[in-house]
């Protein structure tokens, strides 16, 4: 009888901060994912684009970088158009989280939250992109 070796799903976190990398290498990477992290937009295209992430998570407020148009990009390409993307911000108004929404991601949190919260979502995500086609 053969057995059906689980994937375990692949995050990527684009952030500029490496305390939110350590805060997802030590609550999701070590057990739930294969944790990937970028810290600025054009890593976390690379990396999005090679290491084929089954969720994003893309800070709103990245240095250097415009995070809406990285999510622009990863929609714009047909790699990395259908990795659901959930967007994190510390600072964001309705009118950034409504933004992020219409630009594609398909949730957005607010910083700081509690890491079972954005674990949560991350799972949501997933049964999004696992979910059978009907037809």
């Amino acid at each position: 009888m053969s057995q059906l070796i689980e994937h375990r799903p692949r995050l990527l976190v684009i952030d500029g901060s490496e305390l939110v990398h350590r805060v997802f290498a030590t609550r999701l990477g070590q057990d739930d994912y294969q944790l990937m992290v970028a810290s600025d937009g054009e890593e976390g295209l690379r990396l999005a684009r090679n290491g084929r992430p089954d969720v994003i998570v893309l800070e709103m407020e990245l240095p250097d970088t415009d995070a809406y148009g990285v999510l622009r990009e990863l929609q714009a390409d047909a790699r990395t158009a259908s990795i659901p993307v959930i967007m994190t911000s510390t600072f964001s108004q309705p009118i950034d989280r409504v933004r992020a929404l219409d630009e594609g991601a398909v949730d957005v949190v607010t910083k700081p939250c509690a890491m079972i919260e954005l674990a949560a979502r991350i799972r949501v995500a997933l049964r999004w992109t696992r979910a059978p086609l009907c037809g």
